[in-house]
């Protein structure tokens, strides 16, 4: 494949910073990344308990194969997702090389993957918060070229900027809790409540 030229690695780069802050920004922001690596599928998954299908963020979601994958699928998928728990977050592992022959002969592949021309992938864990971690994973599809040496060398050092989004987007998540939590104490409140900005515009009232 022609190599990434510098413009589109900006391009990508800049809608992953984005997507931190706007996080509805992320699907487009993924999208970006797969055209940067010429795949047929990357996605932004998080893996671990209570999971479920809004976890994952790809450039083109199937809400229904989604839900079918995390209600059918899940099982078939622990080993794999084991497997991956015990790759250091920032290496760079290509699904076929960890999984062997197992990952094509499993239910999770043939009706999850496959259609959706997942033939051939890199991956990373981005980040590990407890018993969970996101894994930034990028496909070829059916007759593409197998990553090479320069693709898995450049989707290596973007995985520092996905971390830092997914870092960003857990504490932005966190700060949104906590200030929801704050509106909900305050209108539980009997007493009238109004907050003003510097410039004196109404920025909250419980009244």
């Amino acid at each position: 494949m022609a190599r990434a030229n510098l413009d589109t690695v900006t391009s990508a780069v800049d809608g992953l910073l984005d997507a931190a802050l706007d996080f509805e920004q992320m699907p487009g922001a993924i999208e970006q990344v797969r055209k940067l690596f010429n795949g047929s599928k990357a996605c932004l998954g998080h893996f671990g308990p209570d999971t479920h299908p809004a976890d994952s963020i790809s450039n083109n979601s199937d809400p229904e194969l989604d839900a079918f994958c995390y209600r059918e699928l899940m099982t078939e998928a622990q080993s794999f997702i084991a497997q991956v728990a015990g790759v250091p977050v920032g290496t760079v592992y290509r699904d076929h090389a960890l999984f062997g022959d197992e990952l094509r002969s499993n239910r999770f592949w043939r009706e999850w993957m496959a259609p959706q021309d997942m033939y051939g992938g890199m991956a990373s864990r981005v980040l590990e918060a407890g018993p969970s971690f996101w894994l930034c994973d990028v496909q070829r599809g059916r007759g593409q070229e197998p990553f090479d040496a320069a693709d898995i060398a450049l989707f290596e050092r973007l995985m520092p900027v996905m971390r830092r989004v997914t870092q960003l987007r857990q504490q932005l998540g966190r700060l949104s809790i906590e200030r929801d939590m704050a509106r909900r104490a305050l209108d539980e409140l009997s007493l009238a409540i109004i907050i003003v900005d510097r410039s004196l515009q109404l920025a909250y009232a419980n009244a």
